[in-house]
């Protein structure tokens, strides 16, 4: 795909991020990171969604189409998709994001190969993503994980991850928040507004 093919989405207009100027990128020996349009990564997901999340009649709602198919358009405007291949071009898995606002981004959807998923392939995203929105002056990535998906909250929280709210959602039910603050002022001032461990915990952090 050239530069060319690149939608100009809200993460160029605003942060005058293009993914392009820092994908593709290896990241292991056999793995690298790829950013496609959204055609590309339905490829991936009517494929091997199924697998990856246990669904057997799979319906997801990221494919899921209202009448107008304003969700396609969205994505389609909006989306950052985000493709873990070989070198010999096999996917094995991708990252979904989004502009959220002025300051943060969004962290939608990871999904990986069963057989991949323990190769360390989703802390080298993450922290590619971390390096790419700091050098863009992005002061926060958020996302959110369903509360009975303890093996996904174990990751973020080793990331550095922190839940800052818990919400009730129509589509995915209970959903806790999470923030990763690229802003260690703006960390700082949230620890010392909402933490009653704050000063243990900035203690133990410079240890």
């Amino acid at each position: 795909m050239s530069t060319n093919d690149y939608p100009k989405s809200l993460v160029e207009r605003v942060w005058n991020l293009r993914w392009s100027d820092h994908l593709p990128k290896k990241v292991l020996d056999d793995i690298y990171i790829d950013y496609v349009n959204y055609d590309q990564a339905q490829v991936f997901v009517k494929s091997h969604f199924p697998e990856i999340y246990h669904i057997t009649d799979y319906n997801s709602q990221f494919q899921e189409k209202d009448d107008r198919g304003f969700k396609d358009k969205y994505y389609q405007a909006e989306g950052d998709f985000f493709l873990f291949r070989k070198e010999d071009e096999t996917p094995v898995g991708m990252a979904v994001g989004s502009f959220l606002d002025w300051s943060s981004y969004n962290f939608r959807n990871m999904a990986i190969l069963p057989e991949y998923q323990a190769i360390g392939i989703y802390p080298e995203f993450f922290f590619t993503l971390v390096d790419i929105l700091k050098k863009h002056h992005v002061k926060k990535i958020e996302g959110d994980i369903s509360p009975t998906n303890k093996r996904h909250i174990h990751v973020v929280n080793k990331f550095g991850m922190v839940v800052d709210s818990l919400r009730i959602t129509e589509t995915w039910g209970a959903l806790l928040h999470f923030t990763y603050f690229l802003d260690e002022e703006l960390e700082d001032n949230f620890a010392q507004r909402y933490s009653g461990t704050y000063a243990s915990d900035k203690k133990n952090k410079k240890a």
